[in-house]
């Protein structure tokens, strides 16, 4: 499943983010939609519309950003965070046939001091809510990673670590539930050099030690994103190659990662996927031409063809169809869907 970071807030501090501009508009919709779920947030306004067209709306309070999105079978939830005066604290914001409400977050073990807890990642399985990830630690240090298990009738169990903070930084966390209902963990790490994917996997008895996703090299790898259909497992994210970024994607053998392959040349960065009924798609920003890219991958993440949004800037766009050589998506600022082409590419 997907953590979507908005593109306004990439790169963002915590005065930046509570500073956000009003009109900054974004989609975020899960790595891989059933109903074509798409969340578009715009100020203190969340509208999520499906396939059909229903469209309901949500109101957000001051201090409250969403960040993520989750499916479930009976509606959906956000992730994000509420900005505090000297910290952030986890939010959950879930819809179903019964209204809104705000679900409670694992309780802070943590006594004293302003607290960072950010990133928040929901791991869901058979449409529920089964855990929560997040990076956490004081603001201006390494952050460390978390998860908890929701117990049942609600609640969590108590919060346990991934991987402790350190002396380097770890970003970019990103999550899913296995088939076989181990959690899968992966982040960005800095290793003294620059930054590199590792993962964990965790169950009933704790978590791995992380392990790299790819091989050392002395590239930057950042921002990864993950796709867990119910057939394959991928990964993509940003790799520094030659001064530009280029996306890379590798498949979960079930022990690790096969070898990445670059699905874009230089000159695209931030993918998120944005599957459709169990196939994986991959949205990326050009930064070339400071627009967005589509990309249309297989179970082993090779790029099969590729579309461009229509020229326009802003946050990230929605795919919400794709049928014959023809992707539907959602653009920021525009409620008509628009229609891009795709084209294959030569294998």
């Amino acid at each position: 499943m997907r953590r979507a970071v908005p593109i306004c807030l990439i790169g963002l501090g915590l005065a930046a983010l509570a500073a956000r501009p009003a009109l900054c508009e974004e989609h975020l919709q899960p790595s891989d939609s059933r109903d074509g779920l798409v969340l578009r947030l715009e100020d203190r306004l969340a509208s999520a519309r499906t396939s059909d067209g229903r469209v309901q709306r949500t109101r957000l309070r001051p201090a409250e950003r969403l960040l993520s999105l989750y499916e479930l079978e009976s509606g959906w939830i956000a992730a994000g965070i509420r900005i505090l005066d000297e910290g952030t604290e986890l939010l959950l914001v879930e819809r179903s046939d019964a209204g809104v409400r705000r679900l409670g977050v694992p309780v802070a073990t943590r006594a004293g001091g302003p607290l960072l807890r950010t990133r928040p990642v929901g791991l869901s399985s058979d449409g529920r809510l089964v855990g929560l990830a997040w990076l956490e630690g004081t603001p201006g240090e390494p952050l460390g990673v978390r998860a908890a298990r929701r117990a049942e009738g609600g609640g969590w169990e108590e919060p346990v670590w991934a991987s402790p903070a350190g002396r380097r930084s770890q970003t970019g966390l990103v999550g899913a539930v296995l088939p076989d209902g181990r959690w899968l963990l992966a982040w960005s790490r800095f290793d003294g050099d620059d930054d590199e994917l590792v993962w964990s996997l965790g169950d009933l008895t704790g978590w791995s030690p992380p392990r790299s996703v790819h091989e050392r090299n002395e590239a930057a790898d950042v921002t990864p994103t993950l796709f867990a259909g119910p057939d394959t497992v991928l990964m993509a994210w940003s790799r520094m190659v030659d001064a530009e970024y280029r996306v890379v994607t590798a498949r979960w053998n079930g022990a690790g990662w096969d070898r990445a392959r670059p699905v874009t040349g230089p000159g695209s960065l931030y993918p998120a996927f944005a599957g459709l009924d169990g196939d994986p798609y991959l949205i990326v920003r050009r930064a070339r031409t400071r627009g967005w890219g589509l990309l249309d991958v297989d179970r082993s993440g090779a790029l099969l063809r590729h579309a461009e949004a229509p020229g326009r800037e802003g946050g990230r766009p929605a795919l919400v169809g794709s049928s014959g050589n023809r992707a539907q998506i959602l653009l920021a600022g525009d409620a008509a869907v628009r229609q891009a082409t795709w084209e294959a590419v030569d294998r």
